[in-house]
């Protein structure tokens, strides 16, 4: 098999170009992220120990004993401190759950964008065969023309009105083919150049142009080989 076009190895590039910034992307957004858990993770234990203090503290102060006769000038009667722990707490599980949330959704992002790219890039490998193949063909029409064109002019000189009649038809109906296969390819390949999501439902159209250059190719075998009979000359594509 020939090797791919230079258009198409630029194409390839450019995506897989994107492809790798994509995923550099993806990978500093996730290290922000595990930054900021360990962030939440840091917050809750500092907030863990100062409330561990803080009841601690309250619990000394609560067993420390009320000297008698002590007046409002001095400490006065102690009262009971109810820190409000349970508040930072469901802030902290409440942020922390907000963080493994954005870290499961850039994670389930990340793995869908793969997988886009990867089947985006092989549908591209694969439409790029198929012109390479429409190009091979369209080469070896272009070679069997002027071929039949002179077989044309022979078979004129003959006098055989009727058959030159439908031998010119069939060769004005293959250049007119030719043509539009022609254009066909050219499109095929402005398109691949500005490739995106939209351009997959353009495959069928593909696989039609092909149908329709292999059916040319058998009209182009009868009509060659229909003039090497008549004119008696060997068949070259035996």
């Amino acid at each position: 098999m020939e090797m791919p076009d230079i258009h198409m190895c630029a194409q390839l590039t450019y995506l897989n170009d994107q492809l790798k910034r994509r995923v550099k992307q993806l990978k500093r957004q996730n290290t922000e992220l595990l930054q900021q858990l360990a962030d939440v993770h840091e917050q809750q234990r500092v907030d863990s120990l100062m409330r561990q203090y803080v009841t601690t503290r309250d619990s000394a102060v609560q067993t420390d004993p009320v000297k008698f006769g002590q007046t409002s000038r001095g400490r006065g009667p102690v009262v009971k401190k109810t820190p409000t722990q349970q508040q930072p707490n469901v802030l902290n599980n409440e942020r922390l759950n907000k963080v493994l949330g954005l870290y499961n959704n850039l994670m389930k992002r990340y793995d869908k964008e793969l997988k886009v790219n990867e089947k985006h890039t092989d549908t591209i490998a694969k439409l790029n065969l198929k012109v390479i193949e429409l190009e091979d063909q369209l080469a070896k029409k272009q070679v069997l023309t002027p071929q039949v064109e002179a077989r044309n002019r022979m078979h004129q000189r003959t006098n055989d009105i009727t058959d030159s009649e439908d031998l010119t038809d069939q060769l004005k109906k293959t250049r007119c083919e030719r043509d539009q296969l022609r254009e066909e390819v050219s499109g095929l390949k402005a398109e691949l150049k500005g490739l995106d999501h939209g351009f997959f439902e353009e495959i069928e159209d593909m696989k039609y142009a092909l149908q329709q250059s292999a059916r040319l190719n058998k009209e182009y075998e009868k009509l060659l080989r229909r003039l090497c009979n008549q004119f008696g000359l060997p068949y070259p594509y035996t």
